[in-house]
């Protein structure tokens, strides 16, 4: 729980504007739950991208089975 289960990256046109990860919030009995940190750059900012990548997140994390974030 002290590393990412995943680390995704938003890019566009080879430039990398933001980043999430995903991990387990805890061990048993919490590891039903994830938590997630999203960084844009400042370049990117009010773009939506920080939405995007939440609404990414939340299929993965459903996906990985996860049942709250």
């Amino acid at each position: 729980m002290t590393k990412p289960d995943r680390t995704f990256v938003f890019e566009e046109d080879g430039e990398i504007l933001g980043t999430y990860y995903l991990k387990t919030n805890q061990d048993v009995p919490g590891k039903h739950v994830c938590n997630c940190g999203y960084m844009v750059t400042s370049a990117a900012r009010g773009r939506g991208l920080a939405q995007k990548m939440c609404l990414h997140s939340q299929g993965i994390a459903a996906e990985m089975g996860y049942r709250a974030m």
